[in-house]
């Protein structure tokens, strides 16, 4: 591990409820165990105003729920109709929510002056923040700056987490293989069988393969000062 920052923000987070969505889950909406890199950048570059993306930032995401509980919603599809006109389509969707959910983030940049920025729209959002769907509203319990030591020598377990397969497989755990979305891009393409001034556009993702460990081994992570693992490589 190399050392390119060791002081990072930490930032403890509680949700009523949550959702953060698997792609390609349709007749059942399931949930990530933990929100993703890319759940987590969204609602900082929200809460920062950013109209781009901002380069460089890391996040150490872990944490715990209480339970999961089925919802019952309405999904509507449109579809297009007559002329400027769209046709209405609806059915039941079982969703599947977090309950109780504590959440533990690091969050790392070469930037300082970023993380202080962030650190101050934390402490003074522009909006009540959510996480994931926009009614899982969520409670900032506390943000601040903390520093990481080496790693201890005592065997002990952390609370699940998602983990960087490359960082798992260097201290040598394993867990539930996901491929996550990291962060994500805009780009126009054109419609099947229209004119070629007729665009649609398409988010494109960056993903990055993660383990999730329910109990993970943090006898070989780095330990912030408050003892919890910080799941980076520094």
């Amino acid at each position: 591990m190399g050392s390119d920052f060791m002081e990072l923000l930490k930032i403890k987070l509680y949700q009523e409820t949550a959702v953060y969505r698997i792609p390609f889950s349709l007749e059942i909406v399931e949930s990530y165990p933990l929100p993703t890199p890319c759940t987590v950048n969204g609602m900082i570059h929200s809460l920062l105003g950013a109209d781009g993306l901002i380069p460089g930032l890391r996040f150490s995401i872990q944490g715990s729920h209480s339970g999961i509980m089925e919802d019952y919603q309405w999904y509507k599809k449109l579809s297009p109709a007559a002329r400027d006109t769209f046709s209405e389509k609806k059915r039941p969707m079982i969703v599947n929510v977090l309950n109780g959910v504590n959440l533990t983030v690091h969050v790392g940049s070469k930037d300082h002056s970023l993380l202080e920025k962030i650190l101050q729209a934390l402490n003074s959002p522009p909006y009540y923040p959510f996480l994931g769907r926009a009614e899982d509203l969520v409670e900032i319990v506390s943000a601040g700056f903390i520093r990481v030591n080496d790693p201890e020598i005592e065997e002990e377990y952390g609370q699940p987490a998602f983990v960087p397969k490359q960082l798992a497989d260097s201290i040598s755990i394993s867990g539930t293989l996901y491929r996550l979305p990291l962060n994500y891009s805009y780009r126009e393409i054109e419609k099947p069988g229209k004119k070629k001034e007729s665009l649609s556009i398409i988010r494109e993702f960056e993903w990055g393969d993660y383990f999730y460990i329910e109990r993970p081994n943090i006898e070989e992570a780095r330990i912030d000062d408050e003892g919890d693992p910080v799941w980076l490589e520094l």
